[in-house]
């Protein structure tokens, strides 16, 4: 029986052609959804800008939530 839901669905992937803080935004709102949906709690709006800099080695321009 295969599982409801595929982690292929929640694969990000950084898009060069656009800003980092647009990639951030991309990667934030799909990490939202990937959490939500194996009832995780929410990343704060810090959290998830230190894990996204740490893992991509960027720095995100807009700091605010």
């Amino acid at each position: 029986m295969s599982p409801i839901i595929s982690n292929e669905h929640f694969y990000f992937n950084y898009d060069t052609s656009k800003s980092v803080d647009e990639n951030f935004t991309a990667w934030r709102i799909m990490n939202h959804e990937e959490r939500s949906a194996y009832g995780e709690a929410l990343h704060t709006f810090e959290e998830g800008l230190a894990i996204f800099e740490k893992q991509y080695s960027v720095k995100v321009s807009s700091k605010n939530g």
